[in-house]
């Protein structure tokens, strides 16, 4: 295939170059002529594994965005999304914080832009970091859906070349609801054979960033750990090969559908405990913060119902009692959690682990019990954080954080 790659900074080139090596004829391009320069014998001025062997061999030829379009089945866009300095990480956070500069994406876009409407139009697929919901806000006004995904990478600095070859699994943000471009798909199984993960493009964005900030939180936790075995005296790499192991719940997917808070006679107490060993010890508070989240989302939550009750005019319902499903166990469970906010808010309604009434109201299904997929009384709303209620005639249905199609 012809592709271009309009970008060539520290991502851009290491992917061209990549990209050549596996046959495809590789066009690219960039803003700055210190960059361009870089294909040449100029050195590559980071540590980039691979870089200077494909570099060596390349016939990337540089070609301009206009030109570009005239030749490429796929123009790869990885043009800078830059932070200002202060929120690089490397500085204490003063002030409040804000978003990308998407200024020279967009300039790269409007260039490429004129050519998407014309038959046999180049594919554009940015691969650039954007947050959720700069697609609808900032480029599509610029670009529109025609011809273009949003396919970020999932890379880091100095195994790029590596990382591109040998990703866990491809993302392509799409807004149409058709199947992917086949250009796309054939470019990536002709770099590699992992799986491609399709959504819309805000999604996409999401996943991208959210990916990111997990390992943040990841690394965050071990690290308080590691700050608490240092106070009490215990061996944090053991504690890490222990966690290590347990690649059933902890190093797995499970816990990671979307619902309500965690629960038990273990999980809420056991965070309680540890943040007050972390006041103790003055060690920043991972413990008491994650408390403190799972009750602002839980009151986030809890105001949403209150809200469609009173649009609706419907009492407000509450379903399940246990912390978990199938169980009658109410230890630490977050559906009591929401029915005491509820309740400081002035709600005295009903709350159920397994009867739902049969009058028209706003149901709000806090333990994802199976009782609670059936049908509804007609005019009722379900406001459902799992994402298991089915359709029903006459009943909305409102899946919390689930795009409606």
């Amino acid at each position: 295939m012809n592709i271009g790659v309009l970008g060539l900074g520290k991502l851009g080139l290491p992917v061209a170059l990549a990209t050549e090596a596996k046959g495809h004829t590789v066009y690219g391009w960039d803003v700055s002529s210190e960059v361009r320069a870089r294909l040449g014998r100029i050195p590559y001025p980071f540590k980039e594994a691979g870089v200077e062997m494909l570099k060596c061999e390349t016939r990337i030829e540089l070609t301009p965005p206009q030109q570009m379009v005239k030749r490429c089945d796929i123009i790869f866009v990885a043009v800078q999304t830059p932070h200002a300095k202060e929120f690089d990480g490397t500085r204490r956070l003063t002030q409040e914080c804000r978003d990308f500069d998407y200024t020279y994406l967009a300039s790269a876009l409007s260039e490429l832009a004129p050519a998407l409407d014309q038959s046999g139009a180049s594919l554009i697929a940015t691969i650039s970091t954007c947050l959720p919901g700069t697609y609808r806000r900032e480029l599509a006004p610029i670009v529109g859906s025609r011809n273009y995904v949003y396919t970020p990478l999932f890379v880091a600095m100095g195994t790029v070349i590596h990382d591109f070859y040998n990703p866990e699994f491809v993302l392509v943000g799409a807004d149409n609801k058709g199947p992917l471009d086949h250009r796309i798909l054939s470019f990536f199984g002709s770099i590699h054979n992992k799986p491609i993960l399709q959504t819309d493009i805000t999604t996409a964005e999401l996943i991208k960033v959210g990916y990111n900030t997990a390992v943040t939180q990841k690394i965050n936790l071990v690290n308080s750990f590691a700050a608490l075995a240092q106070e009490v005296g215990a061996n944090i790499d053991d504690f890490t090969r222990a966690i290590s192991m347990a690649t059933d719940r902890i190093i797995s997917p499970k816990y990671l559908r979307a619902g309500m808070g965690d629960g038990g006679a273990c999980h809420p107490r056991d965070n309680i405990a540890l943040s007050w060993l972390a006041q103790q010890h003055n060690i920043p508070n991972i413990w008491g913060d994650a408390m403190l989240t799972r009750e602002a989302l839980t009151e986030r939550q809890a105001d949403f119902a209150l809200k469609v009750s009173k649009e609706r005019v419907l009492p407000l319902v509450i379903l399940g009692r246990a912390f978990k499903p199938e169980s009658d166990l109410e230890d630490g469970s977050c559906a009591l959690l929401l029915a005491n906010i509820l309740r400081e808010k002035g709600w005295a309604g009903l709350h159920h682990d397994e009867a739902v009434p049969n009058a028209p109201s706003v149901f709000f299904i806090a333990t994802a019990h199976s009782c609670f997929i059936r049908t509804y009384p007609q005019g009722s709303v379900v406001i459902d954080p799992w994402g298991i209620v089915p359709d029903h005639e006459s009943v909305e249905v409102i899946r919390l954080g689930r795009k409606r199609e």
